[in-house]
């Protein structure tokens, strides 16, 4: 019998993974949010890292650009934890892409 994960239960109320996964990267930070936000705050990559519990090459990976292979998204928790914790007002100035979202002019 095949374990079922938290992820499949998701999957099985909210759709599909692959809807599950359109979805996240459409709230995730693109790297130029997340770099622009790591420079309002003044932080190092390091810095940024620490803050929200990852490693420096994690947070390398969220700024490199998307033709870069080395790319990754940054989770939309992660992005939301950053801005709590550094200070940025709230996840929606990181992040203009998702105000348009909410706004529903996106």
């Amino acid at each position: 019998m095949a374990r079922t994960t938290l992820y499949d239960s998701v999957t099985d109320t909210w759709g599909s993974k692959k809807d599950i996964e359109n979805a996240r990267k459409k709230l995730s930070p693109s790297s130029y949010d997340v770099r622009s936000a790591r420079h309002k705050s003044g932080l190092t990559m390091q810095e940024a890292a620490d803050l929200v519990y990852v490693s420096q090459k994690t947070w390398s990976c969220w700024e490199k650009d998307v033709g870069d292979p080395h790319h990754q998204l940054m989770h939309p928790s992660y992005a939301e934890l950053f801005a709590l914790k550094s200070g940025i007002a709230d996840i929606y100035d990181m992040c203009p892409h998702l105000k348009r979202l909410k706004d529903g002019k996106d």
